[in-house]
């Protein structure tokens, strides 16, 4: 959990929905090129192995792994696949050498502020479902800025890889992760989709919250974003 709170009305200057609706997509450019890597540089710096100690990783390991059966026994077929990827990333995920952080439970749109005229992040609101968790579970959120789901399906915007590729080359840069590293923090981002898109949000997991209709088989984000 976050130690440091803000006053809300003097952080706010925009949800990111209501900002990326009323200005270009080239706001939504500025926060995926230079805004969301300091988030998540942020994050893997808090998150450094010393820090582990500090956290009951027997908890978190049960969890995960519950999860993950959960997951392999109520989505379709076609997602089994990321599901076994992920379920073997776990024991390197959990291995006290990879950073445990802080994590939001719900990082949509709706909870990042930013300031409307330079792309900023200026907060994140909401935390009451906050949990510990492998670092990268959240990447969804980038995902989400590079596109849009409308009437006829997910979209990505036509500069969706650049950015894409823009993001990695900055966080390694700011980090000095390895290929190895980044290559495992893509593992923990499928698993985080897996955990946000696949979980019904009825399921009593606590932590992060899943957003699927338990009566649906609308599996529209997995299929877009599992790439």
């Amino acid at each position: 959990m976050p130690n440091v709170i803000y006053s809300l009305d003097s952080a706010i200057n925009s949800f990111f929905s209501d900002a990326g609706a009323s200005s270009s997509k080239v706001q939504c450019d500025q926060f995926a090129h230079r805004r969301a890597e300091w988030f998540f540089v942020q994050s893997w710096q808090i998150g450094a192995p010393r820090a582990s100690s500090l956290v009951d990783k027997s908890a978190i390991e049960a969890e995960c792994y519950a999860r993950f059966k959960y997951l392999g026994d109520t989505i379709p077929e076609r997602f089994q696949q990321a599901v076994t990827e992920a379920q073997a990333a776990l024991p390197m995920l959990l291995d006290g050498r990879f950073p445990l952080v802080p994590t939001h439970g719900d990082l949509n749109e709706m909870n990042i502020l930013v300031d409307p005229a330079s792309g900023d992040i200026t907060g994140i609101v909401d935390w009451s479902d906050a949990s510990i968790q492998p670092f990268g579970f959240t990447l969804y959120a980038l995902e989400n800025v590079l596109g849009s789901m409308g009437s006829g399906g997910w979209k990505w915007f036509d500069n969706a890889n650049g950015l894409r590729n823009s993001f990695w080359t900055a966080f390694r840069e700011q980090t000095g992760v390895s290929e190895d590293q980044v290559n495992l923090i893509k593992l923990a981002g499928k698993a985080g989709l897996l955990i946000r898109y696949g979980t019904a949000y009825n399921s009593g997991f606590s932590g992060m919250i899943g957003v699927r209709d338990p009566k649906g088989e609308d599996f529209r984000y997995l299929d877009a974003l599992l790439i």
